[in-house]
């Protein structure tokens, strides 16, 4: 598929003499674009540029956390593929400068892949060396396949962004019910369990092939202290991929999921499998990826 038919230019007004250019992507046949949040000015006159046409564009909806916005055009699309589990390796990105209509192309890799504690946000960080009006471009890898989404760079590591499988959920719910997703947090609170911990005796007879995050503290009754959840819904949780916080954030409030853990009380002898209805959405969670002080907004 070219790139012409998979990416977009977002021109976006801020005030009277001042407009802000980035890039977006197709998610869907029916005119959705994806592009960053931090590229949307006016809603009302914001437009996208797209096979050669500039098209007015309508702000479906935002998640300003994720740093990701809905556009919707008057205009049959090319829908990218997505692959919501990035890895490490080569990835490409197409995308358009600040002061272009030329599609740019730039390759490189993803050398981290990471989550911020105080955020609990998934993110990845590429090689890439994104310019002013790349926030929004998507990150492809040799498949052809959409793992991640720029929205910031920095000069010492280059761009990165939110990896794709933690939007998708909310991308979806976009989509279909015009509305961002309410996300939530299951009330417990948890610490990543490194081998450094069991190499250490930190953890009693755990064995060396053990991923998962120590619970710390809970208010539900069959999840206790020192107790060891291994995954959610089948996704294992706790590595240096996948945060249990962030593996949480794609589910909305109210919505039940299926944990497994190890229990401290029976010497982490068996899996126990225990389900567990999302509640919580922490004030202190609430904030946008970016938001960070060493980075700078690419879009």
């Amino acid at each position: 598929m070219s790139a012409d038919q998979l990416v977009a230019k977002i021109i976006s007004k801020f005030n009277s003499d001042v407009y802000v250019c980035g890039s977006g992507f197709c998610v869907s046949n029916d005119g959705h674009v994806i592009t960053s949040a931090h590229n949307i000015g006016q809603p009302n006159d914001t437009h996208v540029y797209y096979k050669n046409a500039c098209y007015n564009a309508r702000l479906v909806c935002s998640d300003k956390r994720l740093d990701i916005a809905l556009l919707k055009i008057n205009c049959a699309t090319v829908a990218c593929e997505i692959d919501a589990n990035a890895r490490y390796g080569r990835c490409y990105t197409f995308g358009f400068n600040y002061d272009d209509t030329c599609i740019s192309y730039q390759d490189g890799s993803i050398c981290t892949l990471t989550y911020n504690k105080e955020g609990a946000v998934d993110s990845l960080v590429t090689t890439l060396r994104a310019r002013k009006g790349c926030s929004g471009s998507p990150i492809f890898v040799p498949t052809g396949k959409v793992v991640g989404i720029v929205n910031w760079h920095s000069d010492k590591v280059g761009a990165g962004g939110v990896v794709f499988r933690l939007a998708l959920p909310c991308i979806k719910h976009m989509v279909a019910y015009e509305k961002p997703m309410i996300k939530g947090y299951i009330p417990v609170d948890t610490e990543q369990l490194s081998i450094h911990d069991i190499l250490f005796n930190k953890l009693d007879m755990i064995l060396n092939n053990v991923r998962g995050v120590i619970v710390k503290s809970s208010s539900i009754n069959n999840i206790h202290a020192n107790d060891i959840i291994l995954s959610i819904n089948d996704t294992p949780v706790g590595n240096n991929l996948i945060s249990f916080e962030s593996a949480c954030f794609g589910f909305r409030v109210g919505e039940c999921v299926r944990l497994e853990l190890l229990k401290h009380s029976d010497n982490y002898s068996s899996v126990h499998k225990t389900e567990c209805v999302i509640t919580t959405y922490p004030v202190l969670l609430d904030k946008p990826l970016h938001n960070m002080s060493s980075l700078v907004l690419a879009g």
